[in-house]
């Protein structure tokens, strides 16, 4: 991690309902020394959200009964919203789909199958991203 990280042990939340791609990227953000959390659903993760007000949260956007978009606006509606970047991770990939995760509140948009250096990459910069936030306020 870098010195422009959001806080010294920054916690991600990883919202996603398939183990075999929520485990992976649990393990890819724990190697790289963030504290990672996790749910299997929507629910779930806002619990967690709000148990633990992560930096990040990597959330599903395909997820049965609360789909990654309301899920991203229920995290949206807390009132310290600014301070965790939403980062979505879909199979979907059309105009519609990346227009409806940023209007629900998303600050980036991961595709699947999930490029390993590609996420890297966009947590560091998420956290970048929320450092300057803070230091301009």
């Amino acid at each position: 991690m870098t010195e422009t990280t959001v806080a010294a042990d920054p916690r991600i939340l990883v919202i996603e309902d398939d183990p075999a791609t929520r485990m992976p990227v649990q393990q890819a953000l724990a190697n790289d020394g963030y504290t990672v959390l996790a749910a299997g659903d929507g629910h779930e993760g806002l619990a967690l959200f709000h148990a633990h007000n992560p930096a990040i949260v990597l959330l599903d956007v395909v997820m049965p009964d609360m789909d990654g978009f309301a899920t991203c606006r229920a995290i949206r509606e807390t009132a310290d919203f600014n301070e965790t970047a939403v980062l979505m991770m879909t199979g979907l990939d059309d105009v519609e789909s990346i227009d409806d995760a940023f209007t629900a509140g998303a600050t980036d948009f991961i595709t699947k199958p999930i490029n390993w250096s590609l996420l890297n990459q966009r947590v560091r910069y998420a956290l970048r991203l929320l450092a300057m936030q803070r230091a301009i306020r």
